[in-house]
């Protein structure tokens, strides 16, 4: 019998069911979503789907036998002009390019499948200790519902049922809508400051961080100790070793000769050669919430405490590696907004090396801003429209007038 809801089981995961469900969710992300896949490997699999998910039950025969295939780099350009040169894909500058380069990865499609499938039997538990993120079930404007969710990047569509969220594993849905959970994150901060009470001796400020190349600096240590945290006593000890030996990948040996050296000397990253969160992997979006489950708890308990004498920390949520921190200020801080964007991502800085070592903010003045939401230097405003630009602008992304 076909159950309801899945749950982390060896035997259930290798069910044909779930296969061919997140054989569907995989190719269905990869065509809209992945603009560098080799989707004439997932039309080959398509043709022949029964013989392909035969072959990958058979490989699933025991989570100790399992061995993943090897990654192949694929240099995408971030924020810069590029050029097909002599028949080579390269940037027009090329001072200091790997700095500016994303490591995407291409994963081949069995452990995609095998990726998506893990996914899918941790999905209800991970999304209900992540709390609600739909905005109509958990309005921001309430501080109870801001205190049981900071996450929303990367949240899986669920339905509420009673207090938990359940993933609809049968459909062709993976994924929540960018747009709707994006535009709830942007504009968090703004409606925290209006909804929350603050004496009037207090300035509110929303700072704004980033966590330093993050899917590149989760090693698969990291990622398996997050997954233990969420484990139970009664759970399959075969499912999560076949976790431990799936989310642990190598490059390909040509790869790992050339290109990953000069990668990660140039973006002072250690460890890559081992990696748990391709650039790639479909999965790999909700295995990032994972490693941050311990982090993002710390942020939801500290809500409402002072992380200094002088600073409240109002409000706190995440979306990915991005970061929105409304604090507020005694009448009588006086150092200025640099001083106060440092005190506070000191403070996360401090609970990211305790909650999940290895992951660091982003140490470029450039990625923290800090904007006043009240006080003299400005009155209230419309913020969330600016927070956007602001984020544009600090990711580098692509500017269709500029070119670049």
């Amino acid at each position: 019998m076909v159950p309801e809801r899945l749950e982390p089981r060896f035997e259930l995961l290798r069910e044909e069911y779930v296969l061919v469900q997140a054989w569907k969710k995989t190719a269905s992300y990869i065509r809209y979503h992945s603009w560098f896949s080799d989707t004439l490997v997932l039309d080959r699999a398509a043709v022949n789907l029964p013989a392909f998910l035969g072959e990958l039950r058979e490989r699933l025969q025991s989570a100790d036998t399992w061995q993943n295939d090897s990654l192949r780099i694929v240099p995408a350009p971030k924020s810069q002009r590029w050029r097909v040169r002599k028949g080579t894909w390269e940037p027009v500058e090329r001072r200091a390019t790997a700095a500016r380069l994303r490591p995407l990865a291409h994963v081949s499609i069995a452990d995609q499948v095998v990726g998506t499938a893990l996914m899918l039997c941790l999905a209800d538990r991970v999304e209900t200790l992540q709390g609600d993120p739909d905005p109509r079930r958990s309005p921001v404007r309430k501080p109870e519902c801001r205190k049981r969710v900071v996450s929303y990047g990367n949240r899986l569509f669920c339905d509420a049922i009673g207090a938990k969220l359940c993933h609809r594993w049968g459909s062709a849905k993976l994924y929540r809508a960018y747009y709707q959970d994006y535009r709830t994150f942007i504009s968090r901060p703004e409606v925290a400051a209006e909804s929350t009470p603050v004496a009037d001796e207090r300035r509110v400020h929303v700072v704004y961080t980033d966590l330093r190349q993050f899917y590149d600096r989760v090693r698969p240590a990291l990622l398996a100790s997050a997954i233990d945290q969420i484990r139970r006593d009664d759970d399959d000890p075969e499912f999560f070793s076949l976790a431990k030996s799936v989310l642990d990948w190598g490059w390909d040996p040509s790869d790992q000769r050339n290109e990953i050296p000069i990668y990660t000397k140039q973006a002072d990253i250690d460890g890559f050669t081992r990696v748990a969160l391709p650039q790639g992997l479909v999965a790999s979006g909700f295995f990032a919430n994972v490693v941050l489950l311990s982090f993002d708890e710390a942020l939801r308990t500290s809500i409402g405490t002072e992380i200094i004498p002088g600073i409240l920390l109002a409000d706190a949520c995440r979306y990915v590696d991005d970061l929105r921190i409304l604090v507020a200020v005694e009448a009588n801080w006086r150092d200025s907004s640099d001083a106060l964007g440092k005190t506070v991502t000191d403070w996360l800085g401090r609970i990211l090396s305790a909650k999940a070592p290895g992951l660091m903010l982003s140490p470029d003045p450039k990625k923290t801003r800090v904007a006043a939401l009240s006080g003299d230097e400005r009155p209230l405003v419309r913020q969330s429209a600016r927070m956007n630009r602001i984020q544009s602008a600090v990711s580098g992304g692509f500017d269709a007038l500029g070119g670049e």
